[in-house]
């Protein structure tokens, strides 16, 4: 049973000042939902659960044929983390995203997902696995709430909680 967090307040709206049992945390929200966000995005490529939520219509991405490449050159990592996507010559439609992640950061997430690893994957020097890690944490980024805007308390206490639920968590 681990002791709940008691919210003391935020700073800067980027902030967020949390007490847990003796010790006071400043938690970076933007980096704190980016962690939590790439840590689900591991979980379910390792246990190979894809919680996915299906979209009433696709959405449709343009992309150069270099980044349809690269995006369909990762396809099975891709769809391990998640996603579904049908390519054309000049885009891709996204058919289904992870569950947590918000509709509205598929674009900037197929974004830095082509160009992270058509990029990456020019380099013999990076790993396969390390060249999409690096792809999916970007795209963990762009998906994260952004620093400097006001969100629900009930949102910022379930960040707090689900940061401490990671057990490696100590910056």
């Amino acid at each position: 049973d681990e002791p709940e967090i008691t919210l003391i307040g935020q700073a800067f709206s980027t902030y967020i000042i949390v007490q847990k049992n003796d010790s006071i945390f400043m938690i970076d929200k933007h980096a704190a939902h980016e962690r939590i966000i790439f840590e689900q995005f591991k979980k379910i490529m390792d246990k190979g659960e894809q919680a996915s939520q299906m979209l009433m219509l696709p959405v449709k991405i343009s992309f150069t044929r270099e980044e349809i490449a690269a995006l369909e050159n990762y396809r099975a990592e891709i769809e391990s983390a998640g996603f579904t996507f049908e390519s054309e010559e000049n885009a891709v439609n996204v058919q289904s995203f992870p569950i947590g992640i918000e509709a509205s950061a598929i674009t900037d997430i197929f974004g830095e997902f082509a160009t992270g690893l058509l990029t990456d994957s020019a380099s013999v020097d990076i790993t396969r696995q390390f060249a999409f890690e690096k792809a999916l944490y970007q795209a963990s980024c762009k998906a994260a709430i952004k620093a400097g805007r006001q969100y629900p308390e009930e949102h910022i206490k379930w960040l707090c909680q689900k940061l401490m639920e990671l057990p490696d968590i100590t910056f």
